[in-house]
This record gives C-alpha cells, structure tokens and sequence, in this order.
C-alpha cells in the first residue's frame, strides 16, 4: 500500500504529497470518465432523434405522394363517363374523412415539423 512504503531518503511530507497527487490524478480520471460518458449518452440520443427526423420526413413525404395519387385517381373517376365508376366515385367519397383538405393537411405537417424541430433545439 501507498500509505505503507516508508524510505529513509524520502521525508513524511513528501509521502503525503506524493499520495495527495495521486488521489488528485485518480480523481481528474474520474470526472473526465463522467463527462466522456455523459457525453457518450447525449451523441446516442441525438442520434436517436436525427433518425427518427428523418424517418417522419420520409413518411410525411409517402404520405403526401399517396394522398396525390388519390386525389388523382378520384379525380380521373369522376371525370369518366362510364357509370361503374359514378358508383366507385361515391365509395370514394365515403370513404375520404368528412372536412378532409389535402392542403390543411400539409400546413398541419409543417406546423408539427417546426415544432419538433424547435423542441430539438430547446433540449
């Protein structure tokens, strides 16, 4: 042990300060894992939520390509003669959410990206 090695060329003082540096060494050590840990925690959790921006981008813009098709396909419904389709044409508009507004819809999308992205920020 440090506190047990006894020397006669080395004073008792000098034994102190030897083993008070190094107490002081282990303990900068040891804050320096700390912070290197916590660091380590942060960089995995914006990681974390750099992907999972980025899969809502993705899925928001899927989405919006899905809801064109739509709006095109029913438009292209409506606009056929053929009398079938006046019938698909109506479960159509059944099936589409009362109040629907495609346009609504991508406001909606950009006011929940700003504000996901400036809870971001704010963390």
């Amino acid at each position: 042990m440090i506190g047990d090695i006894t020397h006669e060329s080395i004073p008792p003082s000098d034994v102190s300060s030897d083993q008070m540096e190094l107490e002081t060494m282990v303990e900068a050590i040891s804050v320096a894992s700390q912070r290197e840990a916590e660091s380590h925690k942060t960089t995995m959790s914006l990681t974390k939520e750099i992907e999972l921006r980025s899969r809502f981008s993705i899925l928001n813009e899927e989405k919006n390509e899905v809801i064109k098709l739509y709006e095109n396909d029913l438009a292209n419904i409506k606009s056929s003669d053929n009398p079938d389709n006046d019938q698909l044409s109506k479960k159509l508009e059944i099936i589409t959410p009362q109040g629907y507004q495609p346009h609504d819809s991508h406001g909606e999308n950009d006011k929940l990206m700003s504000l996901y992205e400036q809870a971001i920020r704010e963390r």
